[in-house]
């Protein structure tokens, strides 16, 4: 029997289109459904599903797609975004919500069945693909997280917070092999939340890198002296990064 996951559909509920998929998405997946504003979404709080369907009926809700992009942003966890419209429709989400962090598109006119089948298919090939090493990429910068997480995301979980706030609360309730951490952050800097983590029990042995544009000796030094497990800069080609990475998984396995 099929799992019954849960998938946010977005779109109108008078919609023909959208009843035919909220009807075939009911056989396999457990549906929260809702119009396609920001007020409608925003309502669901913390409890929006990590599978989400929208049906983008002639261009896209700007400020809906904004809210959907810094919530799956800043949550923390990993979100699996679909589009279902014609390609108009697609191109103006894509300018809101960058094409990498879409998971899939559906181009009308689509056979709903076979779009249900295929979300289900990847629903359970992501449950099944393996135990992959969980990182925690910690930015203030948004444009930044979504780089690093597109780099990542292939080899490793990855999740993104951007501020130490948002740090305390994700570790709270999970657990990740490595924290990626800016330097400069508002309010609380990346030393002092390495000092935050290093002084809770159940955080203290998390492994810690700094990923930061700062590259002059003050704050290398000051790094330094906390004992990252390396310090990393931004301005790095994206390989020497990677690589930093996969050498200190293989040391430590």
């Amino acid at each position: 029997m099929r799992s019954k996951n849960q998938i946010l559909l977005i779109g109108d509920p008078k919609s023909f289109m959208v009843l035919a998929m909220k009807n075939e998405l009911d056989q396999q997946f457990s549906v929260v459904s809702c119009e396609a504003t920001r007020k409608d979404v925003s309502m669901l709080g913390s409890d929006v599903p990590t599978t989400i369907l929208y049906y983008v009926d002639g261009l896209a809700n700007v400020d809906l797609l904004e809210y959907i992009r810094d919530v799956t942003l800043n949550d923390g966890r990993d979100f699996f975004i679909y589009i279902v419209g014609d390609q108009d429709g697609i191109d103006s989400v894509y300018k809101i919500i960058p094409q990498e962090q879409i998971s899939g598109s559906f181009l009308r006119p689509v056979n709903v069945r076979e779009m249900v089948d295929q979300l289900w298919a990847a629903d359970h090939k992501k449950e099944g693909s393996g135990i992959k090493k969980k990182i925690l990429v910690v930015d203030d910068d948004p444009v930044m997280l979504r780089a690093i997480k597109s780099w990542l995301m292939e080899y490793y979980r990855v999740y993104v917070v951007n501020s130490a706030m948002n740090v305390i609360t994700f570790l709270a309730k999970n657990s990740v092999d490595l924290i990626l951490l800016d330097y400069e952050m508002p309010i609380v800097d990346g030393p002092q939340l390495l000092k935050m983590i290093r002084s809770e029990e159940s955080t203290k042995d998390i492994p810690v890198m700094f990923l930061t544009s700062k590259s002059d000796k003050e704050h290398v030094l000051t790094a330094a002296n906390l004992k990252p497990e390396a310090y990393l800069l931004k301005t790095m080609p994206k390989k020497d990064i990677l690589n930093n990475i996969t050498e200190f998984f293989k040391r430590t396995s």
